[in-house]
């Protein structure tokens, strides 16, 4: 079967879209926590609350796992606010609920939930698994089911402050299960409302159900005000979207998808590819950019001393300033340049190293004399707040290593390097440290090359 044409998958995003804003507006009211990446592309018409990063990979069949790197504190604690979220995926044709959706979710709804109530001294709580029977056989469920303990200590060896979080979390979450073409446990819901003994995850599946053996779907959608158009459907048309959106990201598309369809419609596929090609040169330098990121700020404690993570300098000075774009001041000791000119550019081996050991050593040298740690992104770059997050890494590691430092240099431990990851992933759940960035730091202070 030939690959999907791109008016045929973007009108098939919109078309599970105008279902997810239906199911958004029903009686429920949960606020919508798109799943990325697939699922930021399904909240054309809503207003999404935030995101929420569950890896499909987590419920691969054997390779169950509970991230450390990826706690999603933000959903739970949403949860609770609201009375419940929905979560919004999609899948390819051949499935009906993607892996995120129907293992992965689950396993973090048991852990939490074992977890919140050891710290609570709840013992009346559901904390069993609960799995979709449409996606996930009993045999595989009790699998998952022997893994959950070992997850949970894990999960508590990160040693986070969860008190606030189990104070606010009353009641048990809840995954249940909803798409166009099933429902598993969603209109039980719906039939109860009220004082519902558990907080639900409603698990959306934006796509429907689309058998492998079926060669054509055929939909209809109304694009512009009574104008109509056939179109061949394309199940989870969101998916994998480095593949086929020609640098479009969802963002892009919620804000300018219905001119680009209403103008593809009028002169045919081939335009279409032009109009997306348009789109992006003409806003990648503005709409790349999370269109908030100015606005995101991480503040923590770490010791006696505050971090702070933003685009922008904090209102009062800190002790210490750390960007990669700042120009070198000789007159101003209070500020650190990385010599990183262009942060969107692929960092050298060579660049990293360099960085992070003027970053570990101007902690160490002043680290006495710290009461606010400030790392600055710089602003409108894309993955800017993602690396200043690294160097924030870089502090809370060389922080714990000098406070358990006796006589010679320490290297730090993967449990180590797990917390402080944990500490930030919990701080600014939206923003994540770039992979290869990661392992840079992973390898500087697991080495001797510092």
């Amino acid at each position: 079967m030939p690959p999907p044409s791109l008016l045929n998958r973007l009108l098939s995003v919109r078309f599970d879209a105008d279902w997810v804003s239906r199911l958004a507006g029903s009686p429920a009211r949960y606020p919508l926590v798109p799943n990325e990446r697939c699922g930021s592309w399904y909240v054309v018409g809503c207003d999404a609350s935030s995101s929420a990063y569950f890896m499909s990979k987590d419920g691969h069949k054997g390779k169950w796992d509970f991230s450390l790197r990826r706690l999603n504190l933000h959903v739970a604690s949403m949860a609770a606010d609201k009375g419940g979220v929905l979560l919004i995926d999609s899948t390819s044709r051949g499935k009906r609920v993607p892996d995120s959706l129907s293992k992965t979710v689950p396993i973090w709804c048991a852990v939490l939930n074992r977890a919140l109530a050891l710290i609570a001294q709840r013992e009346d709580w559901d904390t069993d698994l609960h799995v979709p029977w449409i996606a996930v056989d009993s045999e595989e469920q009790r699998a998952i089911e022997q893994r959950i303990d070992g997850f949970v200590e894990a999960f508590m060896d990160l040693g986070l402050d969860l008190g606030e979080l189990a104070a606010k979390v009353r009641k048990p979450l809840r995954p249940v299960w909803v798409s166009p073409s099933h429902d598993v446990g969603y209109s039980d819901l719906l039939r109860q409302q009220g004082d519902l003994p558990y907080y639900p995850i409603v698990c959306v599946t934006a796509s429907e159900f689309v058998d492998e053996s079926t060669e054509t779907v055929v939909k209809t959608i109304e694009v512009a005000a009574g104008d109509t158009v056939t179109f061949e459907y394309v199940a989870g048309g969101g998916d994998d979207h480095d593949s086929w959106s020609l640098g479009m990201t969802p963002q892009q598309f919620v804000k300018h998808g219905e001119r680009v369809l209403v103008e593809a419609l009028k002169t045919g596929e081939r335009d279409c590819e032009s109009l997306v090609r348009d789109l992006v040169a003409g806003t990648s330098s503005s709409i790349a950019v999370n269109e908030d990121g100015n606005k995101q700020e991480l503040r923590i404690n770490a010791g006696d001393i505050e971090l702070s993570v933003s685009a922008h300098e904090p209102s009062s000075p800190p002790s210490l300033l750390i960007g990669c774009h700042l120009a070198p001041c000789a007159d101003d000791t209070s500020r650190i340049h990385l010599g990183l000119a262009k942060v969107h550019t692929k960092l050298t081996r060579g660049d990293l190293v360099n960085a992070m050991r003027t970053v570990a050593t101007e902690f160490s040298t002043r680290l006495p004399s710290l009461t606010h740690v400030h790392v600055l992104a710089a602003p409108s770059e894309p993955d800017s707040l993602g690396i200043a997050l690294a160097f924030a890494l870089v502090f809370l590691i060389q922080q714990r290593l000098l406070l358990l430092q006796e006589g010679e240099q320490q290297l730090a431990s993967k449990p180590m390097i797990s917390q402080c990851i944990a500490q930030l992933s919990a701080a600014l759940p939206s923003v994540q440290i770039p992979r290869h960035l990661l392992k840079a730091v992973n390898s500087f202070f697991m080495s001797d090359i510092k």
